[in-house]
């Protein structure tokens, strides 16, 4: 997918969100290599779970965590340490109890 086109799908997404996070948003844009394979609105609320999950990341010196089970290319819902999904694959729940958060 081109960069360009990713970021301003992303962007657009978050516009609800505002201000952004900007290292979030690069993230998404720039490394992030998950690719969507489902509908239109549950890959866009991905988008956002991803964006979120990673303000959060940050927010708790994710890289000091012991279970460090997060990003790449799967799916939030599919083996993200500690979240626990629905059927619809929305968040529903982090559970990080035990994982070294500051």
């Amino acid at each position: 997918e081109d960069p360009t086109v990713r970021r301003d799908h992303v962007t657009s997404l978050l516009q609800a969100h505002l201000p952004l996070n900007t290292d979030a948003l690069n993230w998404l844009a720039d490394v992030d290599t998950w690719q969507p394979e489902s509908s239109a609105t549950a890959a866009d609320q991905e988008w956002i779970d991803r964006y979120a999950l990673h303000i959060l990341y940050d927010a708790t010196i994710g890289d000091s965590w012991y279970n460090q089970g997060w990003f790449g290319a799967i799916s939030v819902c599919s083996g993200w340490y500690g979240i626990i999904c629905d059927s619809e694959k929305r968040v529903l729940e982090i559970n990080l109890d035990s994982n070294n958060l500051a």
